[in-house]
């Protein structure tokens, strides 16, 4: 199996072979069934069973394969002592907020040289025992016959349009107030943080491939917190008057849906309206976008709830009237800005505006 014994062992192969000696089995017996080419090592793991035995009844992964320790054993600490408060005051965190941490922890320890990549992050988390939690969602299909249909006819459609003048606009809702449903757990952990918050906001951002320039904030209300006709032809209207000032005619690709009517006509605005079921293959925003924004927009929303509770010393449990309207609003815009201009370029490509 190898020739000489490294200074570490697989934790469930001393035992097997400690179990097979105490069974009565032979070296010469275990050499055969292990496949190893000498009894020697055999024989040393043997002699240090109690050594072997002490080592992996340490606080450490049942799947760890060496005995070698880290000489940042306080950041370890840290960042498990981060995880565990985090579970407690039920606040779902990802690896950015374990990576916020142990750069803070090195920070305040001097210890600068440490570089926390993504290796030293996947070690540190496997060596104090957390793990990820997940959960798994959906996928939609399309008649592939309708698909190849569809981007013939969106191809005739935008042929002789200018790819700045070429806008995809796609309602999102957004759980503002909700947590990560996946979470980093200590052993043995609970991936459980109580029930979520069902306060939405609906959000509509329409982009280009070429994003040559951000619309501003526009802020509406209403009871149910969706889109209905009034809001839309008013989000219209607004984008017709960007075109205006911009000199510009535009393609605006939306989906087909009761709250968009159909009977409103722009000077410098086409309203296309895409068949229905089809956003996740034809519609730029549902391809990607969106998810991208979301998960900026959840990443700054937890680092806002750990900030306010590490400001207690997590003597609290979160909650999710910590953060207001406005400052998730603040926090919409600047997701939104996150999003990279060449996952937006991607995405139009992929559903066929090229």
């Amino acid at each position: 199996m190898f020739d000489a014994l490294r200074p570490f062992i697989l934790e469930k192969l001393s035992e097997l072979i400690i179990d097979d000696v105490e069974y009565g089995l032979k070296y010469a017996e275990i050499k055969e069934k292990y496949g190893f080419k000498n009894i020697s090592n055999i024989s040393r793991i043997v002699k240090e069973k109690s050594k072997w035995i002490a080592e992996f009844e340490k606080d450490s992964s049942p799947l760890r394969k060496t005995t070698k320790t880290t000489k940042y054993t306080n950041i370890d600490k840290g960042i498990r002592n981060f995880v565990f408060n985090c579970n407690s005051s039920g606040t779902p965190i990802g690896t950015e907020m374990i990576r916020d941490k142990a750069l803070e922890l090195v920070k305040m320890s001097g210890q600068t040289e440490l570089k926390i990549s993504n290796g030293y992050i996947w070690r540190a988390l496997h060596r104090t025992q957390i793990t990820l939690k997940k959960q798994h969602g959906e996928a939609n299909s399309v008649d592939p016959d309708l698909l190849i249909q569809l981007h013939y006819k969106l191809s005739d459609y935008i042929k002789n349009a200018d790819p700045k003048d070429i806008w995809n606009g796609d309602e999102l809702g957004l759980f503002w107030r909700i947590l990560p449903r996946n979470s980093y757990v200590v052993k043995d952990g609970v991936c459980k943080f109580g029930k979520q918050s069902k306060e939405r906001i609906t959000a509509e951002n329409p982009r280009n491939i070429v994003l040559i320039k951000k619309l501003p904030l526009y802020y509406r209300s209403n009871s149910k917190a969706w889109m209905t006709g009034e809001i839309f032809w008013e989000f219209v209207d607004r984008f017709n008057k960007f075109n205006i000032e911009q000199k510009r005619f535009s393609f605006l690709f939306v989906d087909n849906c009761a709250a968009h009517p159909t009977d409103f006509n722009f000077s410098n605005v086409k309203v296309a309206f895409l068949p229905p079921n089809t956003t996740s293959v034809l519609q730029p925003m549902d391809a990607g976008v969106i998810k991208c924004f979301k998960g900026h927009y959840r990443v700054k929303f937890t680092r806002k709830v750990i900030s306010y509770l590490e400001k207690d010393n997590f003597s609290k449990v979160f909650r999710p009237t910590l953060v207001n309207l406005f400052e998730a609003l603040e926090m919409v815009c600047s997701a939104w800005n996150d999003v990279k201009q060449e996952t937006v370029s991607n995405c139009f490509r992929h559903c066929g505006f090229k």
